[in-house]
């Protein structure tokens, strides 16, 4: 199921971010970029993990990690 274009916005924020920092972003951070509520952030990551775009768990911080499949949207 491909990503919706604020899915892959957010995705490649966060490949962006991890790799520019060395640290996936959190939810606030992702948020902030976006002008997303934390709680809006949270469910966009959860449906990228949904998608098998995203792993990582969903209650910890900076856990995100981009999965073989999410790497072929950017």
């Amino acid at each position: 199921m491909q990503p919706t274009r604020k899915q892959l916005d957010i995705l490649k924020f966060i490949e962006r971010y991890t790799r520019d920092n060395k640290i996936p972003p959190t939810l606030r951070e992702i948020g902030a970029a976006f002008d997303l509520a934390t709680a809006h952030a949270g469910y966009f990551k959860a449906a990228l993990m949904k998608k098998g775009l995203l792993a990582g768990k969903r209650n910890q911080q900076r856990n995100s990690e981009i999965t073989e499949a999410g790497k072929k949207y950017l």
